[in-house]
């Protein structure tokens, strides 16, 4: 039976000409979602820093309290120099969703339901190419590399530097890249036919010193500042010993590449629920068995689990950005697979529909409702012409992007500081909005010398707030608010300030 329906032409070898035709369709989709895409506090917050760095000192000392290494930052920052304006931000991110696509189509040897697939991922249709962040650079620099490394095994420096870029995209992304060499130095080592020791010095030895530099470079651009603070992830090692966090950081890493959260997905199904702790077991099987007549691919994909775990219950991190990787080193495995067709297992496509299905979810979710309500309510501000008046707001976190769309600064209630980009300093830890919200709006009005003012927040004032205000005179008003965005906390309560007390 399996012979039988390998003859559909559905699983066939897909040709050039296949794959392009096949492209056109999600392509003209992804640039109707991208032009639709409102985009998010990390979007746009990396748009502000790039722009408000007067030099490249400057954001690179900004860039330390970002936990990244700087490449995407220098990118933005060359855009930033052209205009401050959001769609340079989107032209960037459209350059690269559009080089990837490209290159996937003409070059992936990969069997045409297998294509259409990993165009149907949650990947390629939402968390890589429609989000304006730096995953993206990673899929495209994995994408050439893999390209390269099978087509010239024997330019080893060349293919390592397309590592080193790899590694300087992201910190996670640098797991990819420590696994994809393993990988590629382990294939070299079981074709070559010169004396094993001479091949190590002259060829593995140059590219082990490549990838030293790559992660001194990594580490060194996204060193963390003295003053960070850590309410966001939580501190290094804070969980360490836990058996717990351990459990999570293994189910992240090995269940929720496969089964991501899409925008709109049942609010039920959480990592810390008990059907994706089962879901990890079935995953794990399910990667050893595809794996198995392939050591050389399961020496990375292992390696960069046990990598990636340790790293995420060291750190905290570990959202399905990045442990995304994990979809991107098997879509990179079964390029190597059908590049020298070698035998394939189907139990892979279970794993392909499996991230299909949330990838179907988020293209319907993106064109039910916006991201997040930071446009609607940057517009509101200026049809009524109130963008000359202050911006309070609460949390940083979550309404920055209101001002930053009206290129304006705006005073942070829970770092107590007026500034035009979001700065993880120890200044805005431990903030407690319900208590703390009132006494530091009326404090930061008098310090700014302002009777009347804009306070943004992600929910209504409590009564409690409001008490607050009224005692210490100050009247409020709600003017409007915006919560249909599916980012529930960039939801925008917009309250119209006044100190009464003040003539």
């Amino acid at each position: 039976m399996i012979r039988t329906l390998s003859k559909l032409w559905i699983l066939q070898p897909s040709t050039r000409r296949d794959r392009l035709l096949l492209t056109l369709p999600f392509y003209g989709l992804y640039l109707v979602l991208l032009v639709r895409h409102v985009v998010w506090r990390d979007e746009i917050n990396a748009w502000a820093i790039s722009f408000v760095s007067t030099n490249l000192g400057d954001l690179l000392h900004r860039v330390h309290y970002e936990a990244h290494p700087a490449m995407w930052y220098l990118l933005l920052f060359a855009g930033g120099r052209i205009t401050h304006a959001v769609w340079m931000l989107k032209l960037i991110q459209g350059l690269i969703g559009t080089g990837i696509y490209a290159y996937f189509a003409w070059n992936a040897p990969l069997r045409r339901l297998e294509y259409l697939l990993i165009l149907l991922s949650y990947y390629f249709t939402f968390e890589y190419t429609i989000l304006a962040r730096m995953y993206g650079l990673e899929v495209l620099f994995a994408m050439i590399y893999i390209r390269n490394r099978i087509q010239h095994p024997e330019r080893v420096l060349r293919n390592t530097l397309w590592i080193f870029l790899i590694a300087n995209v992201d910190i996670t992304a640098s797991i990819l890249a420590g696994g994809l060499l393993l990988e590629y130095w382990a294939s070299m080592l079981s074709e070559t036919t010169a004396p094993r020791t001479e091949f190590i010095r002259h060829k593995i030895l140059p590219s082990f010193a490549l990838f030293v530099l790559a992660m001194a470079t990594c580490i060194g651009t996204l060193w963390p500042a003295k003053d960070i603070g850590w309410n966001a992830t939580g501190k290094i090692f804070s969980h360490f010993w836990e058996a717990g966090h351990l459990v999570q950081a293994a189910i992240k890493w090995i269940a929720l590449p496969w089964i991501p959260m899409p925008i709109n997905i049942v609010v039920s199904w959480d990592t810390e629920d008990w059907p994706y702790f089962f879901a990890m077991g079935a995953i794990a099987i399910l990667l050893y068995l595809i794996y198995r007549p392939h050591w050389k691919q399961m020496i990375m994909v292992v390696s960069m689990l046990i990598a990636g775990i340790f790293f995420s219950h060291a750190t905290g991190v570990a959202g399905v950005r990045h442990t995304g990787t994990i979809f991107l080193a098997t879509l990179l495995s079964l390029w190597i697979w059908r590049a020298k067709g070698e035998n394939v297992s189907p139990l892979l496509y279970i794993l392909l529909i499996m991230i299909a299905v949330p990838g179907g979810i988020a293209i319907a979710d993106q064109f039910r409702a916006p991201y997040t309500d930071g446009d609607a309510t940057a517009d509101w501000i200026r049809e009524h012409h109130l963008e000359h008046m202050m911006i309070f707001g609460s949390l940083d976190t979550n309404m920055l992007g209101v001002p930053q769309r009206l290129d304006l600064p705006y005073y942070q209630l829970n770092g107590q500081v007026l500034s035009r980009v979001l700065t993880f300093n120890r200044q805005r830890d431990d903030y407690d909005p319900l208590t703390e919200l009132s006494p530091r709006l009326i404090a930061g009005m008098h310090k700014e010398h302002v009777h009347q003012a804009l306070l943004i927040d992600i929910v209504a004032l409590t009564r409690q707030q409001q008490q607050q205000l009224q005692h210490a005179g100050f009247h409020q008003q709600l003017l409007v608010k915006f919560d249909r965005g599916f980012v529930g906390d960039e939801y925008s309560f917009v309250y119209l300030i006044q100190d009464e007390t003040r003539p």
